[in-house]
């Protein structure tokens, strides 16, 4: 720990801190107790120096108040030196005015509206049609407050992501987690491990809801994701479809587009790969994911409240026997059951997938948990009971509801509970009016016909937290975020919020301002966190346990270590929040090797992750890959190595023009070579190497792809070499490695013309040997590379080299020769042997499984 180790061990830092340094002689002040002085970012501290000194106590003297500011201006300079960041800018005058107007506003009693934009309304996306009239007023009263601590407040504002998963292994209990006994004595208190699963599942929802938002109009593109959970990866795209259509008269000019298309996107199938993941939960997890209702269309299906029979239109309204049958809203089975012009409908898409993952898997300890928000909720009843009625050996199914309304009559649930395989948790916020509806279905008697909650249930409430208004309104009850908010501090019925809960609130901030405690909202932009700020589902991204921080986490890093210097007596305290600062500040490795494992041996995947700048390789990426080919060339157990990006819509942008920007002449021309001589050692790898291209591949990154064996993309791929738009020419082997692929005359018109290509074109020009769907393009790969593991891998190395060398051969003769030399090598092998004598016994050869 050398940085935290220099900043605290110097006796200036030591001064700053509080802490006496090991080798200084203690002296009796030293040794008596300190008396705990108010820190100089609490803002309360100035109140409480003006109280003490108008009861009668000695005033403070300036020079103590100056030496305090003083030894708080060169902590934060210590850690500005440290962390490389620049000096805290002060706060504009007219945010400070700004400030003064609203404290006085506060002491003079006068009523604060609610902001219009946190209305009900807009959180049910129909602020297009309908204006939003003004809210009540809010007393000052409603601004009470209870944080434990300032510490704690600082806290819940600093950090940008959700803490992770729980790393304590759950193997054991896992089937009471999943809801095998209804979850009986788990929900109050709240069991900690359910409570952090919940949570994973939870940030998995609000996933959902960023991949709609990011590209809304996108009525059947499969969407890439990057889950908060790095275990899991999405293997499936689900598409929800309206049967009505939205009448011309009722579209307004500025209505956007998305809002009353028919078919959208609506969640997602993963599964988790990880081993380590699979053994600490005990087996392997299918998630199916849904988000909530977010489009016109959907709205107008909700309101269909009247039930209808799961299997049809027939039999509603009927007497006798007719009443005793499963049936849920009309409204719900048509997005269910509705397939789009250019989409399966919903449930044919999870029962494909979800059957196909059971295949693979097949012999494995599996579970299913379907999730949902809102109308994500309801779905997923429907999609529990299509897998148990209609899938024999299904695991075992666990719904987990979050704010999701009643589905189906009193037969439906009967159906649900008597199946045996469904479990449902349904978390309630109270107040929460979604969760009470559709209520009683119209015309009908109150018999069995009336809807019905099926499941355990979770009730929290919003009045419960520290940080939420205690009126807070309808949308802020019914916001995901909240529930995760609350779900993070409930421990049970009647018992305080949790004290550790560590969730950050800077999402329910940005979402629900007008519903958070102004407390928080002031500390928030004295943290440098601007609340009214639209929300950025970009603005960070989570990587396991670590962050890519944005500029507002920064200065919230800074505040908080400034403020835990004063507060937190212990040096070692203070070198752990150095430490994390140091983890929240260091970025994911750029190029990363992973091997995988059953029924995917020997097959390695070179993963690139630079999200913020598409991929673009640098010269750190560049010393990565070169090293990533050092370690696949030393392993013998390595047969196929596939090229995969991280990054959702891109595969590699190319070289990295900011950084090169940067260069000078020389500088430029070493970035080159190198470059080029890093894709030649890929080239020349002796396993075939396969490129997964979903997205983007362009200048660099089509190079990159150039060096490998095969290249796989999906219908959403874009190739092309547009170098030449900047008055510069491929300079990592894409002037020769297309030609030899795709003919010269081809070659030159993309070059020349820095035309881009589609997958279907790259296809038939012999640039990618297969166009799948969006979002296949993995699955593709991973299927033909099995297919190579199968085979004797010296033979496919000897392959390799027999063409890639014979390609280069001057005449045919020379080419031959290379031929003969390579089939030499394989005369006396294990492998040759064993591949006649499966031939005459008519089995499959059993080659060796290294290549060495």
């Amino acid at each position: 720990m050398p940085i935290a180790a220099a900043v605290t061990s110097s006796p200036a830092a030591a001064q700053v801190h509080g802490v006496v340094p090991r080798h200084a002689s203690p002296t009796p002040q030293q040794r008596a107790a300190p008396r705990r002085e108010q820190s100089p970012l609490n803002p309360s501290s100035q109140a409480i120096r003006s109280a003490s000194s108008g009861t009668g106590g000695a005033p403070a003297g300036g020079g103590s108040a100056s030496a305090a500011t003083e030894a708080s201006r060169a902590h934060i300079a210590n850690l500005d030196r440290v962390l490389g960041k620049p000096p805290q800018v002060p706060r504009p005058a007219s945010h400070a005015a700004a400030s003064k107007q609203e404290q006085q506003k506060q002491q003079d009693g006068e009523l604060e509206p609610l902001n219009v934009r946190h209305g009900l309304l807009n959180a049910l996306n129909l602020s297009f049609f309908v204006p939003m009239p003004g809210m009540r007023a809010r007393t000052a009263a409603d601004e009470h407050m209870s944080p434990r601590s300032l510490m704690h407040m600082q806290q819940l504002l600093s950090a940008d992501s959700p803490r992770a998963s729980p790393r304590s292994t759950i193997a054991q209990r896992w089937r009471s987690l999943h809801g095998e006994d209804g979850w009986a004595g788990l929900l109050d208190p709240l069991d900690s491990d359910l409570r952090r699963e919940l949570l994973r599942y939870g940030d998995f929802v609000q996933a959902a809801y960023q991949a709609f938002h990011s590209l809304p109009t996108a009525s059947a593109r499969h969407r890439g994701l990057m889950l908060p959970d790095r275990s899991y990866r999405p293997t499936r795209s689900l598409f929800a479809t309206s049967a009505l259509s939205m009448p011309p008269w009722a579209k307004r000019p500025n209505t956007p587009e998305w809002l009353t298309q028919q078919s959208n996107w609506i969640g997602y199938v993963a599964v988790c790969e990880s081993e380590r993941e699979v053994t600490r939960m005990g087996r392997r997890d299918i998630a199916i994911v849904l988000r909530g209702t977010a489009t016109c269309l959907e709205w107008a299906e909700n309101l269909r409240a009247s039930l209808v029979p799961l299997d049809g239109e027939s039999g509603e309204g009927g007497s006798g026997g007719a009443q005793e049958e499963p049936k849920v809203a009309r409204g719900f089975r048509s997005l269910y059951k509705t397939a789009g012009e250019k989409v399966k409908s919903l449930s044919e898409e999870v029962m494909g997938e979800v059957r196909r993952l059971m295949e693979k898997y097949k012999g494995e300890e599996l579970s299913i948990t379907v999730v949902g928000h809102s109308l994500g909720g309801a779905l997923a009843l429907l999609v529990a009971d299509e897998i148990a009625t209609t899938v024999p050996d299904a695991p075992p199914v666990a719904v987990v509801s979050f704010g999701g309304p009643k589905v189906g009559n009193a037969a439906f649930v009967d159906k649900l509970q008597k199946s045996g395989k469904v479990n449902v948790l349904r978390i309630v916020n109270a107040g929460d009016m979604v969760t009470k509806v559709p209520g009683v279905a119209p015309r009908l008697p109150l018999t069995k016909e009336q809807y019905q909650h099926v499941g355990a249930e979770l009730r929290i409430d919003s009045k419960n937290s520290p940080c939420l208004r205690p009126d807070a309104g309808p949308a802020c009850r019914h916001d995901l975020e909240a529930y995760l908010h609350l779900i993070d501090g409930f421990t049970g019925t009647g018992r305080p919020f949790r004290h550790d809960a560590r969730r950050s609130v800077i999402r329910l901030l940005q979402m629900q301002r007008g519903n958070v405690k102004k407390e928080y909202v002031n500390r928030a932009r004295e943290l440098g966190v601007d609340p009214s700020a639209p929300v950025d589902v970009g603005r960070s991204m989570a990587y396991g346990n670590c962050a890519v921080a944005s500029p507002s986490s920064m200065r919230s890093l800074r505040c908080l270590l400034a403020a835990s210097a004063r507060c937190a007596p212990a040096t070692r305290t203070h070198h752990g929040l150095f430490m994390r600062a140091i983890q929240i500040l260091a970025p994911p490795e750029p190029v990363s090797l992973h091997k995988l494992s059953a029924p995917n041996c020997g097959i390695v995947e070179l993963r690139l992750e630079r999200p913020e700048v598409k991929n673009a390789i640098n010269w750190e990426a560049m010393r990565l890959l070169r090293g990533v080919v050092e370690k696949v060339e030393a392993d013998d157990t390595v047969k196929v190595v596939l090229v995969t990006s991280s990054v959702p819509g891109v595969f590699c942008a190319g070289a990295d023009l900011k950084e090169r920007k940067l260069m000078s002449s020389s500088g430029v021309r070493e970035y080159a070579n190198s470059l080029r001589s890093t894709f030649s050692s890929f080239e020349a790898l002796s396993i075939p190497t396969i490129a997964v291209i979903e997205g983007a591949a362009l200048g660099g990154g089509l190079e990159l792809a150039l060096s490998c064996d095969l290249r796989i993309c999906g219908e959403n791929a874009t190739l092309g070499l547009p170098e030449t738009g900047l008055a510069i020419i491929p300079g990592a082997g894409g002037t020769q490695r297309l030609p030899r692929i795709v003919g010269r005359s081809r070659a030159k018109e993309m070059i020349y013309t820095g035309r881009r290509c589609n997958a279907t074109e790259a296809v038939m020009m012999g640039l990618a040997n297969y166009c799948v769907p969006a979002g296949e393009a993995h699955e593709k790969a991973l299927e033909v590379a099995r297919e190579i593991t199968q085979k004797g891998p010296l033979g496919i190395r000897m392959a390799k080299k027999a063409i890639d060398q014979g390609m280069q051969a001057a005449d045919m003769p020379s080419a031959l020769a290379v031929e003969g030399e390579c089939y030499e090598q394989l005369l006396h092998t294990e492998d040759r042997l064993e591949g006649l004598a499966a031939f005459a016994e008519r089995r499959k050869p059993a080659v060796t499984t290294s290549s060495g």
